[in-house]
């Protein structure tokens, strides 16, 4: 009998490294330890996306642990991009970081939905409902709905708002459509009839 035990198993490949005498960045004035062709991480990976290995300093500004966040008055340490937990979640969400109170202020907010909220004890509402409770003088009662009249969601204003007992229909009535068309889009009226359209 023939013995194919180690006729067909493949040879196990050995890597060989071969250490370079000088083991920091080629890069003047990094002193950053090699990772490939004679280059640290971060000017390796910049000469593969862009081309060129830049400046020997990162990019990015590395702040020492400890550091204050970088508004004007605030005491609280550096969470990234030299801002505090608070100030940085500012600029994601807002684009600002605000003022030094980190404590959340109301605020009106925009949602998906159309309807403005206001955030207030931990939670947000909305401020039509707010609006309306404020003008009763008591809470709205679990079946009561706040209305608005032209179909604006965003439009608070008290004279637009009305209160509703059961969950409305969705869209608006004819008459209430009819008398905004006429208030606030006249003029593209007339042309639209004049025209016979």
């Amino acid at each position: 009998m023939l013995d194919t035990d180690g006729l067909f198993a493949k040879p196990k490949r050995t890597r060989i490294r071969r250490y370079l005498p000088e083991t920091f960045c080629g890069v003047s004035g990094c002193a950053r330890k090699i990772k490939a062709l004679g280059w640290c991480s971060m000017h390796y990976t910049r000469h593969y996306k862009q081309g060129e290995v830049g400046i020997s300093t990162p990019l990015r500004q590395e702040y020492a642990p400890g550091q204050e966040c970088r508004v004007e008055g605030c005491t609280k340490p550096i969470l990234a991009k030299g801002y505090c937990s608070a100030h940085y979640s500012r600029v994601a969400r807002d684009g600002f970081p605000g003022g030094a109170n980190t404590t959340r202020h109301p605020q009106l907010r925009a949602e998906k939905h159309g309807y403005q909220t206001l955030h207030r004890e931990g939670k947000d509402e909305f401020y039509h409902r707010l609006l309306m409770e404020q003008a009763l003088g008591r809470p709205l009662l679990q079946n009561e709905t706040v209305h608005h009249i032209n179909g604006i969601r965003d439009d608070n204003r008290l004279e637009n708002l009305e209160l509703w007992w059961r969950h409305q229909l969705p869209g608006q009535r004819v008459s209430d459509l009819l008398d905004y068309v006429l208030q606030f889009h006249r003029t593209e009226l007339e042309v639209r009839l004049g025209s016979g359209r």
